[in-house]
């Protein structure tokens, strides 16, 4: 199913676009893979196009989708940098990049999703912190 990954890298096409999106956000998260989370990534971080496609649903959606691989996702991982977690932070990326339509788009203060995207983040600075702490880097 790398096709997905490829889609997301070239669809540039509202016609393309728009069926893929809704094909994986109507999964479940633990149904997400490494190639459609590539894909939905990939538009968003990659396409302005695609912002005229997603309605708040899907956004909403799209902010779950990076807690849960944020966080609980992590656990799935072998290490905590995986291939998973690299999709899921430019996933985080594209969705911030809704600000060029709005500006107050996914801030804490001003947004449902920006407060839920934000505990996601602050509980992966936690899991981190952790990690750290319990490898010696340097030796």
């Amino acid at each position: 199913m790398a096709i997905y990954q490829g889609i997301g890298r070239s669809a540039n096409t509202p016609e393309i676009m728009k069926p893929v999106i809704r094909q994986i956000v109507a999964l479940e998260l633990t149904e997400l893979r490494n190639y459609r989370l590539a894909c939905i990534a990939f538009f968003l971080s990659r396409r302005d196009k695609v912002f005229d496609l997603i309605n708040t649903e899907e956004q909403r959606r799209f902010v779950q989708i990076s807690s849960y691989y944020l966080v609980e996702g992590q656990q799935l991982a072998t290490k905590p940098y995986s291939q998973l977690y690299s999709y899921t932070l430019l996933l985080i990326g594209g969705l911030l990049r809704f600000r060029t339509r709005d500006p107050f788009a996914f801030i804490p203060d001003a947004c449902g999703l920006g407060r839920e995207l934000n505990g996601a983040l602050k509980k992966l600075w936690r899991v981190w912190r952790e990690y750290l702490a319990s490898t010696k880097p340097w030796s």
